[in-house]
This record gives structure tokens, sequence and C-alpha cells, in this order.
């Protein structure tokens, strides 16, 4: 009889897991993705990107191309010649003259008061300032100690010292006439001369040319005049107070002389000329007195550029009439040779000692002029025409530019001096 298998083992050959039939759909957990949409989206936003980019670029080249029109110019850096030297020089400021000078008249009055102690009986003269005018001759003319002024009254006032008024000169075309301020007094004493403003002529030229060319007028009232009585003090304490007037008056007028000084010209107060005219004690309030100073003080100024070229001239030995320029030409020590009551106008010698850097000037107006158009290349032969000039340094712009500009207005020149 045949054996029976157990139904759960499995013949060979008969069932295998090979041979069942798998049958299972799979689920999409995912959206499909069209292919073609992204490129043509990639394509876009590239093509956007693109274009926001190439009008960037335009734009800045809009800008660097109206920059390159509106910052279009030239930089033109020099050095100019310079030379410290050692000046010791003794000289004589005279007009004219290689080295002249001019005069800046500064008035003043100070009263100061005292206890009275006493009166006395006094005589005195009336005095004022005036200007004298040279319009007779481009010469400078010396009047001589106690020439005549006369008004049209027929009063006499005299100058108690020489002086030179200076002759005329051109201004735009015109003739200015010479001028110079002075003190004038009385032929008398007496309250008769105490005057106001007036013309004045000079009765010593009656019947010349000179008549009709040289004249006065006042710059203060005549005043001091005076016949009679008036209260004291002692003598010592009275010259102490009108000292220390005259003192406060000359320090007040430096002040002013300094602040009206023009900056193209140099000053030393050591050359102050300084004039002053005591009044006669007057009564004060109570028992004080009254102690009147009228002053004027005169200041000898340079033109720095004619004081450098002196300089120049008498300090260095390759020097040849250049335009230079002194720096710090108030550091010098100038020592006057004359009174500090000289008169305005005459020869006034004085010593200068000190160190100064002479520094070479040029025409930077003739230079832009002479640059303007040109090209770069040809500054060496635009430059050595110009002996001020040792070392130049040019930027154009813009960059790619290789001339000047041609309007001159467009080129800057900067100055760089060496710190020794």
């Amino acid at each position: 009889m045949p054996k029976q298998m157990p139904q759960d083992v499995m013949p060979p050959g008969r069932r295998s897991i090979r041979r069942i039939p798998l049958s299972f759909s799979r689920k999409s957990t995912e959206k499909e993705i069209d292919t073609e949409q992204i490129f043509k989206k990639r394509g876009k936003k590239r093509g956007l990107k693109l274009g926001i980019w190439l009008v960037a670029v335009g734009a800045v080249l809009v800008l660097l191309v109206a920059a390159a029109f509106v910052f279009t110019g030239a930089t033109v850096t020099i050095e100019p010649r310079q030379k410290i030297v050692n000046v010791d020089i003794e000289a004589v400021a005279k007009n004219p003259s290689e080295l002249t000078y001019e005069t800046i008249a500064i008035g003043g009055t100070k009263t100061v008061y005292l206890q009275a102690t006493g009166e006395s009986k006094v005589e005195k003269k009336a005095s004022g300032a005036i200007v004298i005018y040279n319009n007779y001759s481009s010469s400078p003319q010396r009047l001589i100690k106690n020439t005549r002024f006369e008004t049209p009254t027929g009063l006499i006032y005299r100058i108690e010292k020489s002086i030179v008024v200076p002759g005329t000169r051109l201004e735009n075309g015109k003739t200015i006439p010479g001028s110079l301020e002075t003190t004038i007094f009385a032929d008398l004493p007496g309250p008769n001369y105490n005057i106001g403003l007036t013309d004045f002529t000079v009765p010593g030229f009656k019947g010349t040319p000179r008549y009709e060319g040289f004249y006065a007028r006042s710059k203060t009232a005549m005043l001091g005049g005076f016949i009679g009585k008036v209260p004291t003090a002692s003598e010592d304490k009275m010259n102490e107070a009108y000292a220390s007037a005259e003192r406060e008056l000359k320090q007040e007028s430096a002040q002013k002389i300094s602040s009206q000084k023009p900056d193209t010209f140099v000053w030393y107060s050591s050359a102050l000329l300084f004039e002053s005219v005591r009044q006669l004690p007057t009564a004060g309030t109570g028992s004080m007195i009254a102690l009147t100073v009228n002053a004027t003080s005169t200041a000898v100024v340079f033109s720095k550029s004619i004081l450098s070229r002196y300089i120049a001239a008498h300090s260095t030995t390759d020097y040849d009439k250049e335009p230079v320029l002194a720096d710090e030409l108030s550091d010098l020590i100038f020592t006057p040779r004359f009174d500090a009551k000289a008169g305005a106008g005459d020869s006034l010698p004085f010593s200068l000692k000190g160190q100064a850097k002479l520094i070479w000037q040029f025409d930077a107006a003739k230079l832009k002029s002479d640059l303007a158009g040109k090209s770069k290349k040809e500054i060496s032969s635009i430059i050595a025409a110009y002996r001020g000039i040792i070392r130049t340094s040019v930027v154009i712009r813009p960059f790619w530019e290789s001339q000047f500009p041609n309007n001159p207005s467009k080129i800057k020149i900067n100055i760089v001096l060496t710190s020794n």
C-alpha cells in the first residue's frame, strides 16, 4: 500500500514562493514633476536676473560717464624752490629806493586824574593833527622844521620838525596825491588859535607851482591854546601821570595797527613813531585835575614782497631778482637806528637779524593758462619756463584722459613746502 505524505510538507517541485504570482499597485506619495515646466521656470528666472544685472551695469556705466564729465579736471602739485638764509642786514628804508616803506597813522586821546595841590599861570599853544597832501610831483617833498601852514582866516601854525611828504602815485589810471599825517602848533599861545576843522595852505610856496600842489586839511581840531591860571599838582606827579597815559596810548595804537594792517604788509612794534602833546591840566570833579594827552602813532610798514626781495638780495649769492617771499618775516629782530620821534617820510636806518626761509613765487594763473589744453607730456617743457618751481606731479581726471582741460578753472594747483 502506497504511503501518504502529510499535507503540510511541500513535495519537491510542486510549490515555490518564486512561482507565487505577485499582484500589487505602487501608490505615488509625491506629485509627479513636469521636467519641461521646471526648465521653463528656471529659464525665466535666469533671464530676469540677467536683465537686472544688465540694467545695473548700464546704470553704473552711465554714472561713471556722467561723473567723468562732472569731475573732469587736473591737479598739479608743485614744490617751489626754497632756501633757508641767515639774515644779518644793516639797511636804510627810504622813499623812493630799493627798500621803500609806507606808514599807518593812528590818533588817540587819554585823560588821567590827579589830586590838585595848587595852581599856576601858564601860556600854551594850540595844536592838532593835519594831513599834508603832495599833488605837485611824483617825487617826495621835504618840508623843513617850522614850515608854516595858514588857515583861510590868516592864522599860522608850524611843524616842529622836518618831514618828507610822499609823491603822487597812479591807481586805476588816476593820480592819487601823496599824503602824510603830522602835528602842527600855533604860532602864538592863547585861545584864539583853538579852531575847528579847516584847510591850510603853505605860504612859503606862494608864487611857485608848488603852492597849488601842496595843501593840508585838519585831521583833528586845534585845541589847548591857553593863557591863564590852571590847577596843578607836583611836577613829578604830573609827569608820571602823563607818561602813564602815553604808554597806554602807544599800546592801544599798536593793537589797532596790527588789526588794520593789510595781510601783504609786515610791521615791527619797535618801528612805531610816536608823537604826543600834553594838554594843560584842567579842573576835574571836586578837587581833582584832568591831565589829557593827544597822541599820533605812525607805524612804519613794509611790503612783504619788497622786504623779502631785499633780504634775498643781501643774504644769498644766487638770487637773480626773481619774486620771492620770506616765511615768518615778523619773527625777525628789527632794531631801529632812528629815534621814535623821527618824522614819517625820513630815511629810516635799521638792522634786521634772524633766520628766514625764502620761497620762490610763480604766477599760478599764468601757469594754469599755459597748461590748459596741453598734453600731459608737455608739462616738463612748460614748467621749465618757471624758475621758481623745482618739482611737480600731475593727476588728470578721468584717469584715461592724457590732456589738461581746456578751461584753466578746471586746473587746481597745490603748493607743497618742505619742512626744513
